[in-house]
């Protein structure tokens, strides 16, 4: 799962865990929430999408929890939704 959170400062980061709640890697802090999200998009599009893609031929469906609204919930998004809620139109 890939938690996006605050930091002390309101700026914020991105947390990668495996199945077992571990932290596998952090991001740096990051000034807007719409960058975090772009640090997702670049992480999903090097490692979710390469090696899903050779297994099923298929999109893989990605799970992210907010933390910095007030009811933190879990989305599921494919790398196209990534895509556009980073912004990125490449």
């Amino acid at each position: 799962m890939i938690i996006i959170s605050r930091t002390r400062n309101n700026q914020y980061k991105v947390q990668y865990t495996g199945k077992n709640n571990e932290i596998l890697a952090t991001s740096e802090t990051l000034k807007t929430k719409k960058n975090a999200w772009k640090n997702i998009y670049a992480m999903a599009k090097c490692f979710f999408e390469d090696a899903y893609l050779r297994v099923h031929g298929d999109c893989a469906d990605i799970a992210i929890k907010d933390m910095t609204v007030e009811n933190p919930e879990v989305f599921v998004y494919d790398i196209n939704g990534i895509k556009k809620k980073a912004g990125v139109r490449k």
